[in-house]
């Protein structure tokens, strides 16, 4: 059965929508679904989905979303898939209604408007709206909610709850998404050179990240003990091994520190991770976000009364009570393979 998937990347939007439905389309592979990615020109995005081996429709960068569309609905009536992807919530609602239909193909809605619903046949909404996890019908189109939908790549379920409690605060890491697009990391750098602390620092480049020479400048003035990761494959990997994370408020970064139980203090690059963050304040993190893209003061107090008192990381990541499980993609395939049979 053909499958195609509708996802952009780039350095405004992030590379959060690429990663999951890469995710995504791993998993359906295995089912024996033959996937096809329908994407915007962007070198990293387009060279992610190459690196998966996919078969990729890739539209020019100057082409205009109701351009986009054409093709897009062009695609469907020729390929006649069983199931059509769209993982692009920020969509107005005159694109959604510029979708066309083909009745053999089950449209599937990721993180959708609620102007959209009434577009698909299906949605998993992640926590767009709740953390809650329930079914409903809206505009006929059924609509799963909540953490119990959240995308994350299967092979991250064996590190669910595996951070440990430190007995003392050494080793932090710091991510801050797959294009930094508010130059989290030299700001970070900036602010920890200024310090007195000798912590071990991991520091993760997402494929995207434009400033490089920038940041091993910073790193190479300074007396900071720094190691630079790229090339990163298992972001939860790193979180179990950290005392404490320092991350942007992406919603796939605030799904696996939920999974890994790791705490962490996280500041907004942009307007939309603000909400993210609000929705998970009551959990494992410490939302320290003030102005979107600016790196706040406020975390020199956290981070001395960590190091005064360890115990309470551990008391953070308790706050994550198994809120997530990992088991998203598993529960989206049985969607998919319900209809599909």
């Amino acid at each position: 059965m053909i499958l195609g998937i509708r996802a952009d990347g780039g350095f405004k939007i992030g590379l959060g929508h690429i990663y999951k439905s890469i995710w995504l389309a791993n998993a359906l592979k295995g089912k024996g679904f033959k996937v096809v990615f329908l994407t915007t020109e962007d070198q990293v995005s387009n060279c992610l989905i190459a690196d998966q081996g996919y078969e990729t429709v890739i539209f020019p960068k100057n082409w205009s979303e109701s351009q986009k569309i054409e093709h897009l609905n062009q695609w469907v009536f020729q390929q006649k898939p069983k199931f059509l992807v769209i993982d692009h919530w920020a969509w107005p609602n005159e694109f959604w209604s510029e979708l066309d239909r083909e009745d053999k193909t089950v449209y599937v809605g990721m993180d959708v408007p609620s102007a959209g619903i009434g577009h698909f046949d299906l949605v998993f909404q992640g926590i767009r709206e709740t953390l809650e996890s329930n079914e409903n019908s809206s505009f006929g189109c059924r609509v799963f909610n909540g953490v119990d939908y959240l995308v994350i790549s299967p092979e991250f379920k064996t590190l669910r709850n595996g951070w440990k409690s430190p007995a003392e605060l050494r080793k932090v890491l710091l991510t801050f998404g797959g294009t930094d697009v508010a130059d989290f990391s030299i700001k970070s750098l900036g602010f920890f050179s200024a310090k007195s602390w000798d912590f071990e620092i991991n520091l993760v480049l997402g494929p995207g990240v434009s400033n490089i020479k920038s940041i091993q400048k910073k790193i190479s003035e300074s007396t900071l003990r720094v190691n630079l990761m790229s090339s990163v494959s298992c972001l939860p990997k790193l979180m179990t091994t950290a005392d404490l994370v320092f991350s942007t408020a992406g919603l796939g970064t605030l799904s696996e520190l939920a999974l890994t139980g790791a705490p962490a203090i996280v500041v907004s690059a942009v307007d939309h991770q603000k909400d993210n963050a609000l929705k998970f304040r009551d959990y494992g993190i410490v939302d320290r976000t003030n102005n979107p893209g600016v790196w706040p003061d406020k975390i020199e107090t956290d981070l001395n009364n960590y190091l005064e008192n360890p115990n309470e990381l551990k008391e953070l990541s308790e706050k994550w009570q198994g809120l997530v499980d990992g088991e998203g993609i598993d529960r989206i395939i049985k969607i998919f393979e319900s209809i599909g049979n």
